[in-house]
């Protein structure tokens, strides 16, 4: 029996082991325990700056669990850092120094026991990557990468650029430590291109950043800023790339200010910058934009707004020979205003004034003859002009030329003169007492008309007359200078009832009628027949109005005539 008992308590023990030890013999020795197989194949991966993953192969069947141990490479205080359960075959020791060098291993454990150590292994931890990895098109094939450094080990840092992220990316360059810009230049434009950036120590890399696409679309070229009057720019530039989905403009004073969007998403080559003041300059750029990128800004283009045109310019008659031009001014930077003439039919603009700022009008006397002008005006300041105004043209007659006159009675004169232009609508006339400079109008005769007659002056009387010609009618009416006046004396009134009679046979007596109140004498002439010629016998005093005629001859009949004399004029 006591053989028996001890067959069962081996089978429980077996059972209680999982080992299968049946004892069949009757010595008294204790059983054999479990053997606890090492570990094996300890692998170590560094996943990144601050933690590695753990790996091994299990051979064995009753470990409880395994235990991990750590100690810095080249150390012998080994300490555990982690445990984990049977059948967990790997370990992740987080927490740990960047670019440091740690040594595990790993032992299985029982209640009661351990196994022997796997074999050991020896890692280092990744550089800490770089962050924030930014790149920007730089036009022409170049683009910037910028990023944040954050590795206080890293030998030098690599920079990878793919086309397509499924294939993989390559490397482009490495650089020295510390680096945190690159230039990558030589590229394809209108091209998606790929970014990543890693740190690295050795042959060890570090997490590669986050990835950063560009599209290095060509940028707008050629930008051009052309002033249009003083409150407008317009802006052209040239389209170089297929795929932008539009352009964006900024605008700035100076360049180095603040730079404000005008417009964006524009489909256009073409733009018109609105409601700027005047003689005030801005710089532009413009940019094309596509797929969540910006290409490069443009050429800068400058331009300076004009300064505010003149307006409402017209030419109307002053005096007769002169013409006043006039016009708005609304300029408040202008220095100079300066006035231009030209002859219409050669369209050669000539600078006729140059005038203080602010000044609105002026009078043009320098014409004679037909002539067409045409007249502008625009403000100055520096180099800065305004637009030239609205042209204004006036059409100007030469005067009538050689005045002259006829008298033709004590009451009436007749006025004569040479027709010298070819467009004149008409000739006004106009009338004054000898030296007196109060002129009035006479009379106005029509084109071509070369003659007048005034019958309603005062006999003995000295009159002026004057002439010129125009053009137009109304406020369009322009009037030549005037001829030189000429100064017309009507004759005195002829005296009547002029009779004669014999007073003795050698006298004849005469008398008359005295009508003039202006006559400065009486001349009486005398002829042989009435149609002979006469001669003048007396110059008689005024106011006298008779005469006797003596010692003539006998028997012979005579013919006598009287007028009344004023200065050099007779009636």
């Amino acid at each position: 029996m006591p053989g028996i008992f001890r067959t069962i308590i081996i089978v429980a023990i077996g059972l209680g082991l999982g080992i299968g030890l049946w004892g069949c013999s009757s010595d008294d020795s204790s059983p054999t325990g479990p053997t606890l197989n090492s570990p094996e194949n300890l692998t170590a991966v560094a996943e990144s700056d601050n933690s590695i993953s753990l790996s091994w192969s299990d051979i064995g069947e009753v470990e409880l669990g395994f235990r991990v141990q750590r100690v810095l490479t080249g150390g012998s205080e080994w300490a555990q850092v982690g445990e984990v359960g049977a059948s967990v075959l790997e370990y992740t020791d987080t927490d740990l120094e960047e670019g440091t060098s740690y040594s595990y291993r790993v032992v299985g454990f029982t209640r009661t026991a351990e196994s022997g150590f796997s074999n050991v292994v020896a890692i280092m931890t990744l550089p800490v990557g770089p962050t924030g990895l930014a790149v920007v098109d730089l036009g022409g094939g170049e683009v910037a990468l910028t990023w944040t450094e954050n590795s206080s080990i890293e030998d030098g840092v690599k920079i990878q650029r793919s086309l397509d992220i499924a294939t993989g990316f390559e490397t482009v360059v490495e650089l020295a430590a510390d680096e945190v810009s690159y230039t990558d230049t030589g590229l394809t434009l209108n091209t998606t291109y790929y970014y990543r950036v890693g740190a690295f120590k050795g042959d060890n890399t570090s997490v590669w950043s986050n990835i950063s696409s560009i599209l290095t679309i060509s940028g707008p070229e050629n930008l051009v800023a052309v002033p249009e009057g003083d409150t407008q720019i317009i802006l052209t530039w040239d389209d170089e790339s297929p795929l932008e989905y539009g352009f964006s403009i900024q605008r700035s004073l100076d360049g180095t200010a603040e730079w404000n969007s005008l417009a964006s998403s524009l489909d256009t080559t073409y733009y018109v910058d609105v409601r700027l003041p005047e003689g005030t300059s801005y710089l532009y750029r413009v940019r094309s934009s596509g797929r969540g990128t910006e290409s490069p800004f443009s050429n800068e283009a400058g331009a300076t707004t004009m300064l505010s045109a003149p307006q409402g310019l017209k030419v109307e008659q002053d005096d007769p020979g002169t013409l006043l031009i006039q016009w708005r001014d609304y300029s408040d930077l202008e220095e100079i205003v300066a006035l231009q003439r030209s002859l219409a039919e050669s369209g050669a603009f000539q600078t006729l004034a140059e005038l203080p700022p602010n000044t609105r009008r002026y009078t043009d006397s320098e014409f004679s003859g037909d002539q067409m002008f045409d007249y502008r005006v625009r403000v100055v300041a520096g180099e800065l002009t305004s637009n030239w105004s609205a042209i204004a043209n006036v059409t100007t007659s030469a005067p009538p030329a050689n005045l002259r006159s006829t008298v033709l009675s004590d009451t009436s004169i007749q006025l004569d003169w040479d027709d010298v232009s070819d467009n004149e609508d008409g000739y006004f006339i106009q009338i004054a007492g000898a030296g007196s400079q109060s002129w009035l109008p006479l009379s106005d005769v029509g084109a071509n008309v070369t003659t007048f007659s005034d019958f309603r002056l005062e006999e003995g009387t000295s009159y002026q007359y004057r002439i010129n010609s125009f053009v137009g009618e109304g406020d369009a009416q322009v009037n030549s200078p005037y001829s030189n006046p000429i100064i017309v004396t009507t004759f005195p009134k002829t005296p009547t009832g002029f009779t004669a009679e014999r007073a003795s046979v050698s006298a004849i007596s005469m008398s008359w009628l005295d009508n003039s109140r202006y006559e400065t004498g009486f001349e009486i002439q005398r002829a042989l027949a009435a149609d002979g010629q006469f001669e003048s016998i007396g110059i008689i005093e005024s106011n006298e109005m008779s005469y006797i005629d003596i010692d003539l001859d006998v028997n012979m009949t005579y013919f006598y005539r009287l007028r009344a004399n004023q200065g050099m004029q007779s009636s």
